[in-house]
């Protein structure tokens, strides 16, 4: 049961203090907003965090542009569910570090698991289809979408799984490119045709598909697009806040051609 929210008025007095049992953006956003017009001298909002114990202070001009940039929802700690805990271990191969997706998804233990193992049984190689070219395959997906967290991620998990550097370095240019193969610019066109809205996926996808790849590879491939299919939107509308190593990932094989966090700072 959630407690009530304590009232905060505005006073003539430096800050403005209200204990709070969670952090309320919106709250905060109104508290900016009487504060700054109803007592002009208050230069900053002073907040104490019972969970923590700590006082965030939020400067009036500024207080709209930090709540911007918070998630939809705060990620909890890798410590919350020992089960999830021991299941993203495997994106200590895969990213380095456990995603802030994944920490926001076991605020209910039986998504973030149930996708852990998902992700495992999508990016698990049984044919030809290889783990960099899976990751590239995921770019591809993230990059039609728009999702910059997940972009990030794809081409960083691309690099810790021996793609080419120079696939790495032109990845926007795989349909031309003399980095990428014909089976590889198939299986890319296949990530792209089936990201799109309406749907892409025609007869001429198909043929090129079947000159490279067999019906169990297709499913591999059409598995790590609809994963990202899931994670595009999970990420975009919760605005997940990127890890600092997403972010060199993406700086610097993104970065040349306008790569940036955006909503995920």
């Amino acid at each position: 049961m959630v407690s009530p929210k304590p009232q905060c008025s505005p006073s003539d007095n430096a800050t403005t203090k209200a204990s709070c049992d969670f952090l309320d953006p919106l709250e905060i956003v109104n508290l900016c907003f009487k504060t700054s017009v109803y007592a002009c001298k208050v230069s900053f909002i002073e907040f104490k965090l019972d969970i923590k114990d700590k006082i965030i202070k939020i400067d009036i001009f500024e207080g709209i542009k930090i709540l911007k940039d918070m998630p939809l929802v705060t990620p909890l700690s890798a410590e919350h569910d020992k089960d999830t805990k021991e299941l993203a271990e495997f994106f200590n191969e895969t990213l380095g570090f456990c995603p802030n997706s994944v920490l926001t998804m076991q605020r209910r233990p039986a998504i973030s698991k149930a996708f852990i193992n998902l992700n495992k049984a999508v990016m698990a190689n049984e044919g030809r289809v290889t783990s960099a070219l899976k990751r590239m395959i995921a770019w591809v997906s993230s990059n039609a979408t728009g999702c910059r967290y997940c972009q990030a991620h794809a081409i960083r998990a691309a690099e810790r799984y021996g793609a080419e550097q120079e696939q790495l370095d032109n990845i926007w240019e795989y349909k031309t490119h003399a980095a990428f193969s014909d089976a590889e610019r198939a299986a890319l066109d296949f990530s792209l045709a089936a990201t799109i809205v309406p749907n892409a996926v025609d007869e001429a996808i198909k043929t090129e598909l079947y000159k490279y790849w067999d019906e169990g590879e297709i499913v591999e491939m059409l598995g790590v697009i609809s994963l990202f299919g899931y994670l595009n939107r999970w990420n975009d509308s919760m605005g997940t806040s990127i890890e600092e190593g997403a972010v060199e990932s993406g700086e610097q094989y993104l970065g040349k051609t306008g790569w940036e966090k955006g909503k995920h700072a």
